[in-house]
C-alpha cells in the first residue's frame, strides 16, 4: 500500500493536463485481504489487509491520497468462497454442529461426489482422508464455496462490503460473480446481487460494481441489471488474437455487439469511466 501511495503523482498528480502524469483516474487493487496464498483469492480474514501489503491504516492513507488526486479505488472482493483455513470453515469442518456448518455446502446421500467441472477437476473434496465428509469447492479444495441460501452468510458478506466502503473504497471488482449459484439457479444469482447493490448503496450511493461473469455475451448481459459493468473476455481474446496474427480478427463487430462491457487482460481502456 505504501509503495502505491508513493507513486500516485506518477499516475495522477491532481493537476489536469499538467503533462507530468499518466492522467489515471481509477485503480483496481487485486485481493488485499489476509490470505495464505500468493494470489489472495482464499481469504482467511475479510477485515485485515494481508501483512505482505501493509496495514489497514496504510490502505486508508492510500485512499485519502488517491482521492486528493481525483483517483477512485476499487478492490477485489472475493465472496464466492473463503479459504479452507478461514475460521468459519475450520469450525464447520471439525464439528457438524458448528454454527458455521451451514455457511458452506456439504454432500449428502444423493450427491455425486465424483462430479467434475468442465476443465476436469473435482468439485467435491473430503475434509480429510477417510472422513467421508465432502464439501463443495468449485475452483480448488483450498477454496470452499459459501452457502448463499443461508441468510447469515448474506448478512456476513453485506457487513464485509460495507466495512470496506467505510474505509474509503469506491467499489468492488466482484470475483466469480456468476458462481454464487449454479447456472440452473441463475435467477437467484441476480436476486443476490440486487440485494448486495441495495445494501452497498446505503453506505455509498454511487458505489461502483464490476462483475466477473466469464461466459458468452448472452449470459453476461443480464447482469447489467445489478452491476455497473462487466468484463468482456471474448473481446479481450479477440484483440490478443489480432495482435498475435497481425490481422483483424473481427474486433469491430464484436466490440459493437458488446460495447458496454469492460475489457480485461490487456491495457485497452473501458468505455465506462468512474
Amino acid at each position: 500500500m505504501a509503495g502505491i501511495a508513493s507513486k500516485l503523482d506518477y499516475l495522477n498528480d491532481g493537476h489536469p493536463r499538467s503533462g507530468n502524469d499518466l492522467e489515471v483516474d481509477g485503480l483496481w487493487l487485486m485481493p488485499i485481504t489476509k490470505s495464505p496464498s500468493y494470489h489472495k483469492y482464499d481469504v482467511v480474514d475479510y477485515y485485515q489487509v494481508d501483512p505482505q501489503y501493509g496495514t489497514l491504516e496504510d490502505f486508508r492513507r492510500l485512499i485519502r491520497e488517491a482521492h486528493k488526486r481525483g483517483i477512485k479505488v476499487i478492490i477485489d472482493l472475493v465472496v464466492n468462497h473463503t479459504s479452507n483455513q478461514h475460521p468459519w470453515f475450520v469450525s464447520a469442518s471439525k464439528d457438524k454442529n458448528s454454527p458455521y456448518r451451514d455457511y458452506y455446502i456439504w454432500a449428502d446421500a444423493e450427491t455425486d461426489i465424483h462430479e467434475k467441472v468442465p476443465w476436469g477437476q473435482p468439485v467435491w473434496h473430503e475434509t480429510y482422508p477417510g472422513s467421508g465428509d465432502y464439501y463443495y469447492g468449485l475452483f480448488w479444495s483450498g477454496m470452499p464455496e459459501l452457502n448463499y441460501d443461508n441468510p447469515r452468510v448474506r448478512e456476513e458478506i453485506i457487513k464485509i462490503g460495507k466495512f470496506w466502503l467505510k474505509q474509503g473504497a469506491d467499489g468492488f471488482r466482484l470475483d466469480a460473480a456468476k458462481y454464487i449459484y449454479p447456472d440452473t439457479l441463475e435467477a437467484k444469482n441476480h436476486e443476490w446481487w440486487s440485494q448486495f447493490r441495495r445494501e452497498m448503496q446505503k453506505v455509498k450511493p454511487n458505489v461502483y460494481l464490476v462483475g466477473e461473469v466469464w461466459d458468452a455475451k448472452e449470459r453476461v448481459a443480464p447482469y447489467y441489471g445489478e452491476l455497473d459493468t462487466l468484463f468482456n473476455f471474448d473481446l479481450s481474446d479477440r484483440i490478443l488474437q489480432s495482435l498475435q496474427q497481425a490481422q483483424d480478427a473481427g474486433i469491430a463487430a464484436l466490440a459493437a455487439e458488446t460495447g458496454r462491457m469492460y475489457v480485461t487482460s490487456i491495457p485497452v481502456p473501458s468505455t465506462r469511466h468512474f
